[in-house]
Order: structure tokens, then C-alpha cells, then sequence
């Protein structure tokens, strides 16, 4: 006899050959600032933030996009494209978790989210919080030194892509990388200015926040990158890495 696969796709839930279905929960949206999902986001140099808060970016330099598994990446070329939300951001001076899926096509240090305390970005208050330093990820907040951050416990690798993760709240920094904690600080996070700025790809012009992990622009795919006003736990991480893993081949 022949046996035949089928995969379907039905409100969510995949069917797996005909025997048991296995459920895929979107992504979390409960306390999302902002989403910048290039899949359906991108129209010339605006990124439109697909939470429905409005905080679209622009694109500066003319990143160019990619295709992988039929959806759409950003591709940035590690030395002068980045995006950011020129107006700033007022919900992101307390709890936080910035969460951004890569590719790096590049070893050493570069930044994937910045934060900065003025628009135009250079020249002011600026500090990475999700990069990669010589050999490892990292993700922090300003703690009113350059020691406020995690890293990870393995380092990373060119042409593979990961799904980066920082959260904070009630004085505690978690980093996770494809869904699986990687190690906690406990730590308080200095008084931000406000609004707060975020540039995806961006050097922090400082170099010295997540061991240098801010101190380059960044070279290679970036998918989506969300922000949020909360410190989502490990269930709601978890949720969002298999929400959009399949995307990426993790």
C-alpha cells in the first residue's frame, strides 16, 4: 500500500501526517509596543509596525530584502543601513523584553537593538541592549554602568539564525536564545530619558554595553523584532519562538 503525508494548516494548528495535530499559538500581543515583521511590513524606506500602535520606522540607507522560505527578510550590509522609529518611544522606561530573530554573515561585535535618549540617534545617552561581542550574544539594560547584561552560554555562528531575547523586571535581567533561558543578573536599571529610541542594526556609539556587543553596525538577516512593555516569562517566550521558528528552518 502507499501511505501519503499530508500537512495542513488549519486556524493555527498543523495536522501532521493524518494521526495527531499539533497546535502553533500565535505570537504573544498582550503589552506588544511594537512589531517590525518584514513578511509584511516593508514599502520603500517605511517599516510599518504590523501592533497596530503606529510606531512605523524608517529605513535609512536602502537596506535591501531577502527571501527565506518564501517570506520576506531585511538584509543589512554591516556598514551604514539600519532602521528606527523617529519619534521615540514612551512605554519602554520600565519592564521590557526586546526580542529580534537573525542571521549574521559576520564574526565579532555588532549591534542588533540600541537605545538612545534623542532622535537622530548619535551624541547623547546610547547603550546596547541585544548584540553579539567577540564570540557571544548578549542582552542588557542600562544599569548606570557597562555591566548590566547576560550573555550567552555558546557562542554563535555565521549563516544560522537565532531568536535573541532580553527581558526585564523588578531588577532582574533574563537572556534567552531560541526559547531556553541563558542565565539571569540581578541588577537595577538606571533612570531612562523620555521618549527612548531604538535602532535595529545601529552601533550604540559607545562600544562599551554587552561587552562590546553595540560597538558595529550589523551585517547579515534580520527577521522579526518586537518590542514589548513587560517582562514576558518563560511560557510566553517559549510561544513566541515556536510561533515563528518554522519560518527561519529552527
Amino acid at each position: 500500500n502507499n501511505i501519503h503525508r499530508l500537512t495542513m494548516i488549519i486556524s493555527g494548528a498543523k495536522l501532521v501526517n493524518t494521526g495527531y495535530v499539533v497546535d502553533v499559538q500565535p505570537i504573544i500581543t498582550t503589552n506588544l509596543v511594537a512589531n517590525y515583521d518584514p513578511a509584511t511590513g516593508i514599502s520603500g524606506s517605511t517599516f510599518t509596525d504590523s501592533s497596530g500602535n503606529g510606531y512605523n520606522a524608517t529605513l535609512y540607507n536602502s537596506p535591501t530584502t531577502a527571501t527565506v522560505n518564501g517570506l520576506t527578510v531585511l538584509q543589512l550590509n554591516g556598514t551604514n543601513q539600519y532602521y528606527y522609529y523617529t519619534t521615540g518611544y514612551t512605554a519602554l522606561n520600565g519592564a521590557v523584553t526586546f526580542d529580534a530573530w537573525f542571521n549574521t554573515s559576520q564574526t565579532g561585535q555588532q549591534a542588533i537593538v540600541s537605545e538612545y535618549g534623542q532622535a537622530g540617534l548619535a551624541g547623547g545617552w546610547e547603550d546596547a541592549v541585544l548584540g553579539l561581542n567577540a564570540t557571544k550574544m548578549a542582552g542588557g539594560v542600562y544599569n548606570g554602568s557597562a555591566g548590566g547584561y547576560v550573555q550567552s552560554t555558546n557562542t554563535f555562528s555565521t549563516g544560522t539564525w537565532y531568536n535573541l531575547v532580553v527581558t526585564y523586571a523588578s531588577n532582574l535581567i533574563t537572556l534567552y536564545v531560541n526559547g531556553a533561558s541563558q542565565g539571569t543578573l540581578s541588577t537595577a536599571r538606571a533612570s531612562n530619558p523620555s521618549p527612548l529610541y531604538y535602532a535595529v542594526g545601529y552601533p550604540d556609539g559607545s562600544g562599551a554595553y554587552l561587552g562590546g556587543g553595540g560597538n558595529a553596525y550589523f551585517k547579515g538577516y534580520i527577521g522579526a523584532v518586537k518590542f514589548y512593555s513587560t517582562a514576558l516569562n518563560q511560557s510566553q517566550i517559549t510561544q513566541n519562538f515556536n510561533a515563528l521558528r518554522g519560518r527561519y528552518g529552527v
